[in-house]
């Protein structure tokens, strides 16, 4: 399955529903794979949270969302929005759970955080995580930077 999408905005927004079939994506700008992960889409249903692809580098492109499995409904992939701003975002770092005394992700999975290096006058803190989701996998590094932690 896919989608066809000049990217006119800061991120595609994902709308991640926890326990959704698992799917494989690829986005392609220039026939190149720039981004490839895995990710719960809600389809047809309310999702549990959003979280995003910063395609800012890409802007003004025409681009290609690709589903690895030709089984995935077209409203999944027509569920993904594009936008200068995270879907739902309001609540960023004020849910209900979420630590206010240790680093955090916007979203999705976070594993131990580690690498916290202070150069010239800044800190940086590198983690791994998985953005895509709650669950240990498709994992990558995060790099988060501060003057004041």
């Amino acid at each position: 399955m896919k989608r066809e999408i000049t990217l006119t905005g800061r991120y595609l927004n994902l709308p991640v529903k926890n326990g959704a079939a698992l799917r494989h994506l690829k986005l392609l700008v220039d026939g190149k794979i720039v981004r490839e992960f895995e990710v719960e889409l809600a389809d047809g249903v309310k999702p549990d949270y959003w979280t995003f692809v910063d395609v800012s580098a890409w802007k003004g492109k025409p681009a290609i969302l690709e589903a690895a499995d030709v089984t995935v409904p077209a409203t999944a992939l027509a569920a993904i929005r594009q936008g200068n701003e995270i879907e739902d975002s309001g609540d960023l770092y004020h849910e209900k759970y979420r630590p206010q005394f240790h680093f955090t992700s916007r979203r999705g999975w976070l594993n131990d955080p580690n690498g916290l290096v202070y150069d010239d006058g800044e800190f940086h803190l590198y983690y791994q995580h998985n953005p895509y989701g709650i669950q240990a996998r498709d994992i990558q590094w995060g790099h988060a930077v501060s003057t004041d932690l």
